[in-house]
């Protein structure tokens, strides 16, 4: 997810608008990795409620691909994982 122009809202509005589909879904927690570098997302995180899982960095791995499909590169970065319990 990436929200701009940044401080408007947008991220705010864009995860309360997943948790409210989440939450008619019926499911009790949600998650989301965050790079550790991205200082600004970590805190929106934590202000909406999220936690961080107490078991350290994880590596979020992904392929990118172009509009037909093909994998274009291959990712990886240090993530945190934060939780938000939805039962709340």
């Amino acid at each position: 997810l990436e929200a701009r122009p940044q401080g408007q809202g947008i991220g705010t509005a864009l995860i309360l608008a997943g948790e409210r589909e989440a939450r008619r879904r019926e499911t009790a927690v949600l998650g989301l990795a965050v790079e550790a570098d991205n200082h600004g997302a970590r805190r929106l995180y934590e202000r909406l409620g999220y936690v961080v899982w107490d078991h350290g960095l994880v590596i979020d791995r992904w392929t990118e691909r172009d509009r037909n499909g093909r994998a274009v590169s291959e990712q990886a970065h240090e993530c945190y994982y934060l939780s938000k319990s939805l039962s709340d």
